[in-house]
């Protein structure tokens, strides 16, 4: 059990530095709307990325038309 607690910290932080990896990888769609809380990023064609902004991204939804 000593273990597990020992390495819990450096198991949080790897996913947190992946979660964070993946997000930075849809800087790479063209942003059709953005303002303090919102950003939209086309994907595909008719298809479009909903990211909650503030206080970080999350909330995220996928559209497609």
């Amino acid at each position: 059990m000593r273990a597990l607690l020992r390495i819990l910290p450096f198991l949080l932080l790897g996913i947190i530095l992946t979660a964070d990896s993946v997000f930075a990888q849809t800087d790479r769609y063209k942003v059709v709307y953005s303002d303090d809380e919102m950003v939209i990023k086309e994907i595909d064609s008719e298809t479009f990325l909903v990211i909650h902004t503030f206080p970080w991204p999350a909330n995220s939804l996928v559209l497609k038309f």
